[in-house]
Parts: structure tokens; sequence; C-alpha cells
């Protein structure tokens, strides 16, 4: 039986790109940066560390100011507000049965996240949706500047966990869901692909099924 569900949060939890790239540019300006995201860019760029969104940067032509361009997208990580004045998401999509599932299986698992994301977008996601109650802890590499399997294995070692798995939607998801030691759950609606994965799901409530069968 499992004893802890981690989630990543982009193409697993929702999808922010349509927020995040807009914050990214308004970041920009205010910094004097003359580079500018696009919604395909940000998409592309979902789920990376800075460290490789760097590298991109460099091959790309952007050499001069890829330094410049991450450490700004990943200081306004702790700016990120998700909701317009009146307190409703904006920009955001939040996948079907998202609320509902992580409610169902939190009265019977330990919930946590692991992102590849900058210190404070978990936050602000649980924010949104009033729903920190739900998680037992959280990790990203902006706190630690670790890899996602390091973060995996600092929570699992952190909280105790024997029988943990992993539930992502890319390829770099399974490798560090299988580099930490535990299984991964590929998430087959979300942003990308995996190739080996231990169990498949296309939507968030075949989780419960799932867990249970685990």
């Amino acid at each position: 039986m499992i004893d802890g569900i981690i989630f990543d949060l982009d193409g697993t939890l929702w999808n922010s790109t349509g927020a995040t790239y807009l914050i990214w540019n308004e970041a920009f300006e205010r910094n004097g940066i003359p580079y500018r995201m696009t919604y395909e860019k940000a998409l592309h760029f979902m789920g990376m560390t800075m460290h490789t969104i760097k590298a991109e940067l460099e091959e790309t032509g952007y050499a001069d100011d890829a330094e410049r361009i991450v450490s700004v997208m990943s200081s306004s990580s702790s700016e990120y507000k998700f909701t317009d004045e009146h307190g409703n998401p904006k920009g955001v999509v939040l996948y079907d049965g998202c609320l509902d599932t992580l409610r169902r299986l939190s009265k019977r698992y330990k919930l946590f996240i692991v992102s590849n994301c900058g210190s404070g977008y978990i936050e602000s996601f649980m924010e949104t949706f009033n729903i920190a109650s739900l998680f037992a802890d959280i990790e990203c590499f902006g706190r630690t500047g670790l890899s996602k399997a390091d973060n995996i294995r600092l929570v699992v070692e952190r909280n105790g966990l024997e029988s943990a798995v992993y539930v992502g939607d890319t390829a770099g998801d399974e490798r560090s869901a299988h580099s930490a030691g535990i299984p991964f759950i590929y998430a087959n609606y979300g942003l990308g692909e995996a190739f080996c994965p231990d169990h498949i799901i296309y939507s968030l409530c075949d989780l419960i099924p799932l867990c249970s069968s685990l």
C-alpha cells in the first residue's frame, strides 16, 4: 500500500502558461530586459529548471542576456498572482476533477508537490485554490537548487515515506522518479510524453482507483 503521492505541478495539476508568460513579460519590462516571452515559448519552458532554460537561451542567440532573463524569471515566482481583483482564478487551466480528486486522496494518503519551478510558485498555486491544507510538504528547484530527482528524495526522506509514487507528465518526470527509486505514474493528459511509465492515467480522477490497487 502506498503511503504518499508526490505530484508534479505544471501539466499534471494545472496549466498556468496563459498567466505565467504575461507575468514574466511584465517582469522583463520592469527590469529593462528587451526579451519577450510568447505563450508557445513559455509552454516549451514549463517544467524545466532555470539551469536548463539558461542553457537553451544561450544556444538560441541570447547568450549575453540569458543570465539576467532567468534571474528575473526565477525572482518573479514569488510575485505570481493567478487571481483577478475579485479573487477569481485567471489565465490558468485546472485539469478536470483536480480539486475533488486531491481532496478525496488527502483523506487516505499524504500528498506532496515537487516541481522544477521557482520559489513561491507552488505556494501561489495552493493559495489560488485555497488547498494548502491538503499537502503535507512541498519542494522546488528555486528553493534548493537541486534536480527534481534529488528534491523527490528530500521529500521522501524528510517525511519518512516507504512506498511513495510520483505523478507527472514528461519524460523528465519519469527519469526523476525512477532515479529517486519510486514508481512513476504518467499523466497522459498533460503537456509532455513518457516512455516506460509504471502506470498511466488519462485523467486525475483515475488516480483514485489506481492508488487503491497499489
